[in-house]
């Protein structure tokens, strides 16, 4: 969408034209992986931008429209609502409960989660924090301990927060979260039963209307095709193509446990 809207909105072009020298990479390239993983990134798009040594000023994810995408070039270009300022704050003695959240969204889009969690758990602790900034930093807390593999803690927290807003947006980063453990673990060809169990755990936590469904279940006809488990792995399969009829990938899975099957 940044591609049919943003980047060819009028105002956009003549912006970046004037005062920025845009580059695209494709991710998928040797040289667009080495540097998404350079600057951290956690998702795609990932949009970055960096000054002429090479110094991060901020970044996005994701779609923004073009009025939006003009405001936040303006406060880069402006030095507004950067790292820089809100850390600058910080450091003044400003530790209310909304520059420690911006702060904290700021070093998790960074990938410096760490520091994130730490802002996060002092959010908790802040003295003016509302009911959402409390939901928002459990939840943060949570989908960034699993950056550390500390599962545990998503799960304490699904448990403990059934009634947070921010719930089932949890139960999806952590369904997530386990298809791509386990679809490593396929890869690998380790632990297949506990790789089985892990995607069995992520399709419990998500319904069928869940737009990640025909993923998990492609993750879950993988392991037991290497389970040579074939029958098992072509009826899961089906639900995926069911579920997605446009992705040839997941008839071409079919056609792989077929070819055992036959």
């Amino acid at each position: 969408m940044l591609d049919a809207y943003t980047f060819t909105d009028e105002t956009i072009i003549e912006i970046s034209s004037q005062k920025l020298i845009p580059i695209k990479i494709d991710a998928a390239t040797e040289y667009g992986k080495n540097l998404f993983s350079q600057y951290n990134g956690s998702a795609y798009p990932m949009i970055i931008f960096i000054d002429y040594m090479g110094k991060e000023l901020d970044r996005f994810y994701g779609y923004l429209p073009p009025y939006e995408f003009k405001i936040k070039i303006d406060n880069v270009l402006n030095n507004i609502n950067s790292l820089e300022t809100y850390l600058e704050d910080y450091k003044k003695g400003n530790h209310s409960a909304e520059l420690i959240k911006q702060l904290a969204d700021k070093y998790s889009d960074r990938g410096e989660y760490n520091q994130a969690i730490s802002l996060f758990n002092e959010l908790l602790l802040s003295s003016n924090q509302s009911k959402n900034d409390n939901e928002y930093a459990k939840y943060a807390i949570a989908s960034l301990e699993l950056k550390n593999n500390n599962e545990h803690i998503m799960a304490k927290y699904l448990l403990e927060n059934v009634e947070s807003s921010f719930f089932e947006k949890a139960k999806n980063v952590y369904a997530n979260y386990l298809n791509r453990s386990a679809w490593k673990m396929a890869e690998l060809d380790s632990n297949l039963n506990e790789a089985l169990s892990k995607i069995d755990k992520g399709l419990v936590l998500i319904n069928d209307s869940n737009n990640s469904l025909p993923y998990l279940l492609d993750t879950k006809a993988e392991i037991l095709w290497k389970l040579n488990e074939n029958e098992k792995a072509v009826e899961i399969i089906n639900r995926a193509i069911l579920l997605d009829t446009e992705t040839k990938y997941y008839q071409e899975q079919k056609n792989k446990f077929l070819n055992i099957i036959n």
